[in-house]
């Protein structure tokens, strides 16, 4: 791993802001006007400082601030799978880069770690690691999705086509069913003494009845009046081959992805039934999804001088059109989404929403973070084998290879085909401005 850059003589935060500030005022209008899901309830004061205070540096320090915190959660559950989840206020206490941008200030942390959990109230709850349903589904076409799009982004933005940025694209993968598990779960985080109010809606979600709603989703009538391009997932079918497709049939939007969001759906419910045993699991199960490659008429535009927080925005008030129930903000475990924020070539972020919730994603969260979402071979009873199938036998077996190839030599190709494809370890989503912070512990799975 690089060794992380200290930078933080270069983020000197104006810590003196008052609410009775004009540029704290002017922060709070135009985040009312832009970003309405942050501006909605009581008790904000500390976020809209720590906004105001990354406008004046015009730097995204609160998006930065989350985002580390997001990363931090992950490793300390790595860690300590079974303990309590970190809390913002801990967070503060523990992470020295924090510690020296507040210069151990109890006051300073205690507005930082406030702000990230308001936050976490507004747009979505923290990423929940046990939840109490699982995606009842094979995890590598997911992985391959989300390979396919990260590589379709790239062919985007370098040349020979070179689309301009800034631009969203948000990937709704569909699973083939959900596994409710009986047990209660507690995955809260620690007590947390920060003034706002953290609102996560963890547990409210009837998975039995979005079940029946997702079963019954017909995508087609929803995208009726929206200009789309649609497929059928095929061992040859590249997905920037079909971005090319789509773009031509959106021919009247002018430099079209430029200062646009478009969403894909991988539609997999073509068969309900879990894997069998003779499927080509080299092939990831993906072979005959539907694919949705469409424009939102909601959410849509993301202007050159956009706030940072904007495409979060755009993911919260919609991404199936006609619809006000499959966002990010209320889907359930059926709603698995890796929205990519493209700033430019080198500065690309990109989030996982899960159940209502977010959190900064990387590649290695694949093997690290994603098999707590779907079935393993540890799920499997005597009741419920028929349901799951092999699809936990599956997810086992591709984790296991992946973080082999992890372990490997860069140099060390041979050996790295052992695994099924895709390699994670040879993903990489950059974002230099953000490995350059004293926010970036790691420099993004390098």
């Amino acid at each position: 791993m690089a060794a992380p850059n200290d930078t933080t003589n270069d983020w000197e935060i104006k810590w003196d802001i008052t609410s009775a500030d004009q540029d704290y005022k002017d922060t709070t209008e135009r985040y009312k006007t832009e970003c309405s899901a942050l501006c909605d309830h009581r008790g904000q004061e500390n976020m809209f400082k720590m906004l105001t205070a990354g406008r004046l540096m015009k730097k995204p320090l609160l998006l930065y601030m989350v985002d580390s915190y997001s990363r931090a959660r992950i490793e300390e559950f790595q860690k300590n799978p079974k303990g309590q989840q970190l809390s913002p206020s801990l967070w503060m206490k523990k992470d020295e880069h924090m510690q020296k941008l507040t210069n151990k200030d109890e006051t300073k942390e205690r507005a930082m770690g406030s702000a990230v959990n308001t936050f976490f109230s507004r747009f979505n709850g923290k990423i929940m690691f046990n939840p109490p349903s699982k995606i009842n589904d094979v995890l590598q076409p997911y992985a391959q999705y989300i390979d396919s799009t990260l590589s379709m982004i790239k062919r985007m933005v370098k040349p020979p086509e070179v689309y301009h940025t800034p631009f969203q694209v948000d990937l709704w993968i569909i699973p083939k069913g959900i596994y409710a598990k009986n047990e209660d779960q507690d995955d809260d985080d620690a007590d947390d003494d920060d003034d706002d109010d953290d609102d996560d809606d963890d547990d409210d979600d009837d998975d039995e009845k979005k079940q029946d709603d997702i079963n019954a989703l017909d995508i087609d009538s929803h995208l009726n009046d929206v200009v789309h391009h649609k497929y059928t997932k095929t061992k040859d079918a590249r997905m920037f081959e079909q971005f090319k497709q789509f773009r031509a049939e959106v021919a009247s939007i002018k430099e079209f992805p430029s200062n646009r969001r478009f969403c894909i759906i991988a539609d997999r419910r073509k068969d309900a039934k879990p894997s069998n045993a003779d499927n080509d699991i080299s092939q990831g199960d993906a072979v005959g999804d539907t694919v949705y490659m469409y424009c939102p008429k909601k959410g849509n535009d993301l202007p050159d001088d956009h706030l940072p927080e904007k495409y979060l925005q755009l993911t919260y008030d919609s991404v199936l059109p006609n619809s006000d129930e499959w966002t990010a903000k209320k889907g359930d475990s059926n709603m698995f989404l890796v929205s990519f924020h493209v700033e430019a070539a080198d500065e690309i972020r990109c989030y996982l929403y899960q159940r209502g919730q977010i959190s900064r994603f990387y590649p290695s969260d694949i093997v690290n973070v994603l098999p707590n979402f779907f079935v393993t071979a540890a799920d499997v009873t005597e009741t419920n084998k028929e349901a799951i199938g092999i699809n936990g036998q599956n997810n086992d077996t591709f984790v296991e290879n992946q973080k082999r190839t992890m372990q490997m030599a860069d140099d060390d190709e041979s050996k790295k085909k052992i695994a099924l494809l895709p390699i994670v370890a040879d993903m990489k989503i950059p974002d230099v401005p953000f490995e350059k912070s004293p926010f970036s512990a790691k420099n993004n799975d390098d």
